[in-house]
């Protein structure tokens, strides 16, 4: 988990940075490289599917 104060990393289940201190939340959402491509794949099949549906009504 990157610390919002200084930006060091830190381990997921350390509740203050190692570094400055600051409280580390878990709250905070931070996405990472594999959750933007499951997203862009999602986004890409449906809108692969819904060219399909469109060009059989059409």
């Amino acid at each position: 988990m990157k610390c919002p104060q200084c930006g060091k990393e830190n381990e997921e289940n350390k509740a203050f940075c190692v570094m400055c201190g600051a409280e580390l939340t878990s709250g905070s959402f931070s996405p990472d490289w594999k959750w933007h491509i499951k997203v862009l794949a999602v986004i890409y099949i449906v809108l692969a599917s819904g060219y399909l549906v469109l060009k059989m009504f059409l």
